[in-house]
């Protein structure tokens, strides 16, 4: 039987889990977790990918990752790829080096997820490191010092805490230092599993009732009180520009339709569309809940 497709859902943050084959410490050794972080570096680089949070263990890797325009899956393959020829050649081996399906859980930006950082950041804790929290192969000392970031992007994490530098790390050291129940963590780890099989069925429902993009502009359309749908394409206006924006990021759920028909039908050039969907989070579009009028109308 066919191996069932890895979610890689556009705009989502997940918390990523890589273990080494029947549990071999492959990451004991600095220079193989020097080797794993640099071929991560190398990679952002090159994918528009995300990281918020790292910690590196002995046997495994946690990774927070936002999943932008770039596929996770492809990322993660060619990291855990080049790392693995890189370690068997070194220790002048043969075969896997981790196990083949890494996990991965979608997380919402919500008080779960800076929970979820804080369990990343206290793996070392849980393993009876000497160091503790202060583990140097964790991205914690990065955000509880101020350092540059490296591979991790803290802006995001340091404006859910304060809009001022000084005071975000002041206060990312204090939630740090709180008594946190990482049952909670796991078992909240448990129910977005669950959960994202409804929203990954929803999304193929969507995409396999083959909806025009016609529909979709006039749906768009009604629910910003525009009765005709052809005015999508008005320049200059900041209420069109919202409609195009919504319309853009929505069809990402519809791979049928291409950049070319959607220029079309906006106005704007197939270039313009790829620069829109990097640009724009969800959470920027002001009007959020046209999402699910959207999805409860076409299904």
């Amino acid at each position: 039987m066919a191996r069932k497709a890895r979610d890689d859902i556009y705009d989502t943050v997940y918390h990523v889990i890589c273990r080494g084959n029947n549990g071999e410490m492959i990451l004991k050794e600095e220079k193989d977790k020097v080797l794993y972080m640099s071929i991560l570096r190398r990679y952002l680089k090159k994918y528009d990918i995300k990281v918020y949070a790292y910690c590196i263990m002995d046997n495994h890797v946690h990774l927070l990752i936002h999943r932008m325009e770039d596929p996770m899956n492809k990322f993660m393959q060619v990291v855990q790829q080049t790392f693995t020829q890189h370690f068997n050649k070194r220790y002048g081996r043969k075969g896997h080096v981790f196990q083949q399906r890494y996990k991965s859980i979608p997380c919402r930006k919500d008080s779960y997820f800076l929970e979820l950082i804080k369990y990343i950041h206290l793996n070392p804790i849980r393993a009876n490191f000497d160091e503790g929290v202060k583990y140097f192969w964790s991205s914690h000392r990065i955000y509880s010092n101020g350092l540059d970031g490296g591979i991790v992007d803290t802006n995001y994490i340091y404006s859910l805490f304060a809009n001022t530098f000084k005071k975000a790390i002041g206060e990312y050291n204090k939630f740090m230092n709180q008594k946190t129940d990482l049952r909670c963590v796991l078992y909240r780890d448990y129910e977005l599993n669950r959960e994202k099989i409804q929203i990954n069925q929803n999304m193929k429902m969507i995409e396999d009732m083959n909806i025009p993009l016609s529909k979709v502009i006039e749906l768009v359309s009604f629910e910003y009180g525009e009765g005709n749908p052809r005015n999508i394409k008005i320049r200059g206006d900041k209420k069109y520009n919202q409609m195009r924006k919504v319309v853009i990021m929505f069809t990402k759920m519809l791979p049928y339709i291409s950049n070319k028909e959607l220029g079309m039908a906006l106005g704007l050039a197939p270039e313009t569309i790829t620069k829109i969907r990097k640009k724009t989070e969800y959470k920027e579009i002001e009007n959020i809940k046209i999402f699910d009028k959207l999805q409860e109308y076409l299904l």
